[in-house]
């Protein structure tokens, strides 16, 4: 009975900030990046969102930290969004209190996602579900508007140590960070240093494959080349696309001595 309860308490307030809320435009997700970005289709053009104010377990692209055995709390965080956003058309909001846009020139947006209910569809906020189940946390130095629902939702999340709460990614969260990132690692990153390094699908016109090989060596593929058509595409170990050869050498790909 006092599960009911709870239950009933939180998705109370997750339908009074649903009501109180102006929707923009409806918009389709086509990457997910972590818990806390992603990318929808704009126009023909990616544009990228940070949720506002949310801050989900990181996705590390360091080798070290993919071998560390504990490696998977960002993981698993991604893959729970991906679930709720990718291919999904969605609504973004703003907040007058908040940025409009962040670092990575990323706008700062409110989401709220479709999810079907006894064969009805009904759209729910995205920050609730991931600060509700421990995906997420608050994102504590911004200013914002839902800044006291986000506590109340990650106030219960901590006291069941739901995921990101648990014992076992705070261990990971405070391992990583203490013996592999290290400044260098963010100054030579290419994933910060160049936005143009994230097309995880096949666009019209950006044909070229970014592959990585058993010894983990980046390897780019142009389409008349000898083993383009049998090269496979697996986003979730890194790999991509490009839409010209410049622009994948700037991203630290070399091209492919087969051709």
């Amino acid at each position: 009975m006092k599960k009911l309860v709870v239950l009933v308490v939180m998705f109370a307030l997750i339908w009074y900030s649903f009501a109180f809320s102006k929707l923009d435009f409806s918009w389709k997700v086509v990457k997910v990046y972590d818990g806390d970005t992603f990318w929808i289709e704009n126009n023909n053009l990616d544009t990228k969102i940070r949720v506002l104010w949310i801050d989900s377990s990181e996705i590390y692209h360091n080798q070290k930290i993919k071998n560390y055995k504990f490696y998977g709390c960002g993981q698993q965080a991604q893959k729970f969004a991906e679930k709720l956003l990718l291919n999904k058309n969605i609504y973004l909001y703003s907040d007058s209190l908040a940025k409009n846009r962040w670092k990575y020139h990323r706008l700062l947006r409110y989401a709220k996602i479709p999810i079907t209910i006894n064969w009805k569809k009904k759209y729910f906020d995205f920050w609730a579900i991931m600060i509700y189940n421990g995906w997420a946390k608050v994102y504590k130095w911004e200013k914002f508007t839902k800044k006291s629902w986000y506590y109340k939702l990650e106030k219960y999340a901590k006291k069941h140590k739901r995921w990101i709460w648990s014992s076992k990614c705070q261990l990971e969260d405070k391992i990583i960070k203490q013996k592999y990132i290290k400044k260098a690692h963010y100054k030579n990153n290419y994933f910060i240093a160049n936005n143009f390094c994230w097309y995880t699908y096949h666009k019209k016109g950006c044909d070229i494959k970014w592959n990585i090989n058993r010894k983990g060596v980046k390897i780019y593929h142009m389409l008349w080349w000898r083993y383009y058509n049998i090269t496979k595409i697996n986003p979730r170990k890194g790999e991509r696309w490009f839409c010209t050869e410049q622009q994948a050498r700037n991203c630290g790909w070399r091209a492919s001595y087969a051709r």
